[in-house]
């Protein structure tokens, strides 16, 4: 159905001739690879997600709880996914300028995992861990989780804002998107369904 082949020869070059009809179409093996990540990733998060929502629908006290810890954070939480989308809008607006989509990464990612750091060790001096409450387990795993998918990405931007890498890491770009609508859809149902 399709051939796997490495990046330097997937698709036509400039002045090549386009690939006959009856030849299988070209799958870029590292754009393979990125596909492939995200979406295991992608069943994990919804896998969390949804031990989420059955705590939620079995264990509403264990939700009273969470809910005392985390609202006087909703704000920070929120605010956080500021710079992931301030990353996923360079991505399209510089996307003839890879290294500067790149480079704004890498300073959205530096914010996104300080704030983040900063507001979970608040909530942790709270008194609030999973010791407390099984839900903030779950609560943990998930931000852990989302840190080091941006932590990766970041780390990735850095490499290809110096340029110190050889591969052009088209990746990226959905990498990073990906990421923010994840953290984004993760914790508005977690926020949304602790309740008033």
């Amino acid at each position: 159905m399709f051939q796997l082949v490495p990046e330097s020869t997937a698709g036509p070059e400039k002045g090549e001739p386009a690939p006959d009809a009856d030849q299988r179409p070209s799958v870029p093996i590292g754009r393979l690879g990125v596909v492939l990540f995200l979406a295991s990733e992608t069943m994990f998060f919804f896998a969390i997600i949804g031990a989420w929502i059955t705590l939620v629908n079995n264990k509403p006290a264990a939700i009273e709880a969470v809910a005392r810890g985390l609202l006087p954070h909703t704000l920070s939480f929120g605010l956080s996914l500021v710079p992931l989308a301030i990353g996923s809008v360079a991505c399209r607006v510089f996307r003839k300028d890879p290294r500067k989509f790149a480079l704004i990464c890498v300073i959205a990612g530096i914010v996104f995992i300080a704030w983040r750091v900063f507001v979970l060790v608040q909530v942790g001096q709270a008194g609030y861990t999973a010791r407390v409450a099984v839900g903030f387990a779950i609560f943990y795993l998930l931000t852990i989780v989302h840190l080091l998918h941006v932590a990766a990405g970041t780390v990735a931007a850095a490499f290809r804002a110096t340029g110190s890498t050889s591969t052009k890491l088209d990746g990226l770009s959905p990498f990073w998107v990906h990421g923010t609508l994840l953290g984004a859809i993760s914790y508005a149902v977690i926020f949304l369904t602790m309740g008033p």
